[in-house]
């Protein structure tokens, strides 16, 4: 599934990278999520991952070359 994003942002000239801790965040989302509400498997684990590039996708027809590098940020 992140492949699958890498590659569509791409083709856009867009170059975005997870980090290791931000994939394992994404995958905890998604497990905590399943267990609070309807357990959907994987497809909830793509509505993170969308959800997190939305707005990359929306705006990458307008960007010139870009690297977009998700880390994990604790607070």
């Amino acid at each position: 599934m992140i492949r699958q994003q890498v590659e569509l942002l791409n083709t856009e000239g867009v170059e975005l990278e997870f980090t290791e801790d931000a994939l394992r965040a994404v995958a905890r989302v998604a497990a905590d999520v399943n267990k609070t509400v309807e357990n959907i498997g994987a497809r909830r684990l793509y509505t993170v991952i969308e959800r997190i590039t939305e707005d990359i996708q929306f705006d990458a027809p307008d960007l010139d070359q870009v690297r977009v590098s998700l880390v994990l940020v604790c607070a």
